[in-house]
Parts: C-alpha cells; sequence; structure tokens
C-alpha cells in the first residue's frame, strides 16, 4: 500500500507542532506549574497586605506563562521563513519500505526502523526520527487521506510507538 501527498509547511503548523513539542515534555509542564504556583503566592501576598510582592509574583507568573509561548511562535516563523526546505512543497509517498520525500529534484527515502514514534495532535502527524528531528504531516494538508496515511504508520511501525487518535 503507498499514499501520496504533498505538504506546504506553515508558520502555524511549526508553530502548533512545537507547543505540543514543548508542553507534553518535562520542561514545559514545569514551567506552566511553577508559574501557577508564583501566581497564587502572588495572590496570597497581595490579600495579606503585602500588595508590592503580589503584583511582583504576579507580573513574575505572567511571564512565565506567557513569554514561552511567543518566543515559540517567533521562533517558527524564523524557522519556516529561513529554511529552504520550506520554501517549495515537500512531497511525501509512504510505502512498505519507508517514507520517501521529494523536493527540487532529489529523493530521499527514511526506512520504518529509522522513525522512533508517531504522535498526532489535534493539527498535525508527527513521525519522530530522534529527539531533534521530525517529519510533519498537517491534517488540513493530508485531507482525505488522514486515515490511510495512519494505517501506513500503524502497519509499519511497532504498536507501543505509535499513538495517533483521532484516525477518522
Amino acid at each position: 500500500m503507498s499514499v501520496k501527498f504533498e505538504i506546504r509547511m506553515t508558520t502555524q503548523t511549526m508553530y502548533s507542532f512545537m507547543l505540543h513539542h514543548n508542553y507534553t515534555h518535562l520542561p514545559g509542564i514545569v514551567g506552566v506549574l511553577c508559574g501557577a504556583v508564583i501566581f497564587l503566592m502572588g495572590i496570597r501576598q497581595a490579600e495579606g497586605g503585602n500588595t508590592a510582592s503580589g503584583v511582583l509574583l504576579s507580573a513574575l507568573a505572567v511571564f512565565m506563562i506567557v513569554y514561552p509561548p511567543v518566543m515559540l511562535w517567533m521562533r517558527a516563523r524564523r524557522q519556516v521563513e529561513a529554511s529552504p526546505v520550506f520554501k517549495e512543497p515537500l512531497y511525501y509517498e509512504l510505502t512498505d519500505s519507508g517514507v520517501k520525500v521529494t523536493q527540487y529534484g532529489s529523493e530521499n527515502e527514511s526506512s520504518w526502523s529509522e522513525f522512533q514514534r508517531a504522535v498526532s495532535t489535534n493539527q498535525a502527524l508527527v513521525l519522530y526520527m530522534d529527539k531533534t528531528r521530525a517529519v510533519i504531516f498537517p491534517r488540513a494538508q493530508i485531507g482525505e487521506q488522514w486515515a490511510a496515511v495512519a494505517e501506513v504508520i500503524s502497519t509499519h511501525m511497532p504498536p507501543d510507538k505509535v499513538r495517533i487518535r483521532q484516525v477518522n
């Protein structure tokens, strides 16, 4: 079985991936929890009559919670705009042997064994090669082929490495 589709990377897709990657791992979760605890401490300080400390702690908490997503957006935009790979569409073909990508007339194929895990988010399907490299298939661009793509991936990767939800 083979599935072919075209992907054009957008800032929104990259941002969605970065948000998911950041906030499903320990540092992102700890950052939000620390921000929430500091915010609660700020409220407690303000209620106790120490308004200056309350405002300072609350401002720090808001910074801790708001700053990372803003920086991720800027990094996503910069990455999509600066990378020559994202200037033109990428043509993917998922086959029994692996994932083939074609662009500018050159072709590269990665075997299924090179992928560590597959994850779906609300906006994309992500194939991780390692902790820093991933292939992103935006849900909106895959369209009606979502189920076929998910099936090919699920067929060729070990079940414990596949976390694809919302197949249809």
